[in-house]
């Protein structure tokens, strides 16, 4: 057995057995997280020159990390494989799932989804990402500041892509296909979010300045609903050469 601890937040101890292929299983919150892809490739590198990591299971035989090469040795026809299992709680399943995969190379929405899991942990835990610092530190620095250091990439960085998200969620795989850059995609969200809220308050102003307005659509000749001095502008309709008629019993024609 030996200690194990993916970050400051939490620990766990390891235990490293043989266990047979067939009792093991996905995490299902791993699906969540990351794509299993190029998996072809890795099956033909393992099965080469075996397999140089162990896979991490939970107490269950659930793989934490390690789900590519799992889904590999599986093509392979394996019987048994080497694993260190680790006694876990569901609370601390995605931490785990974002440490071990800190240095693989991720997509965007990979990214994405490692910092809502890492969000929520933080969360449930303390309110807010506990990490060694001075209160000044923590004064200065925001929840998305920390996870940010946490994931290795700019705050800047996962606050456009939060954007972009909120916004439009298709141009994060638009950016993960290289048909558009992080700030391609960012401008063109941000330019239509100022469109929608100028016209918004475009639209709020149309209101206030019409409120103070009532129309009165009916012959001036009789206008008991309004109160001595109460008009302050009126509109009349101009008699148009020879296309109104107007006599005084029944007004225009």
């Amino acid at each position: 057995m030996i200690s194990n601890s993916p970050g400051n937040d939490i620990s766990a101890t390891i235990l490293i057995m043989k266990i047979r292929v067939s009792e093991l299983s996905h995490h299902p919150k791993n699906e969540e997280i990351y794509s299993l892809s190029d998996v072809d490739d890795l099956v033909q590198s393992i099965d080469e020159v075996g397999l140089l990591q162990s896979l991490v299971v939970n107490q269950h035989n659930q793989v934490i990390s390690g789900n590519r090469r799992f889904s590999a040795i599986q093509q392979l026809a394996w019987d048994e494989v080497e694993v260190e299992q680790v006694d876990i709680t569901d609370d601390e399943v995605g931490k785990y799932l974002v440490h071990y995969n800190k240095f693989r190379v991720k997509s965007n929405r990979e990214l994405l989804n490692e910092y809502q899991i890492l969000k929520q942990f933080y969360k449930r835990k303390t309110g807010r990402p506990s990490k060694k610092l001075s209160s000044v530190e923590h004064s200065l620095k925001s929840a998305r500041d920390i996870i940010a250091d946490e994931l290795n990439v700019s705050s800047s960085q996962i606050a456009k892509l939060l954007v972009i998200q909120q916004e439009d969620d298709d141009l994060i795989d638009a950016i993960d296909k290289e048909i558009l850059t992080v700030r391609q995609a960012y401008f063109q969200v941000t330019r239509i979010k100022k469109e929608r809220e100028s016209r918004s308050n475009k639209a709020e102003k149309q209101v206030e300045n019409t409120s103070v307005f009532s129309f009165h659509q009916r012959s001036s000749d009789n206008m008991i609903e309004l109160n001595d001095s109460e008009v302050q502008l009126c509109f009349t309709s101009p008699p148009y050469w020879n296309k109104r008629k107007y006599d005084d019993e029944d007004g225009w024609l």
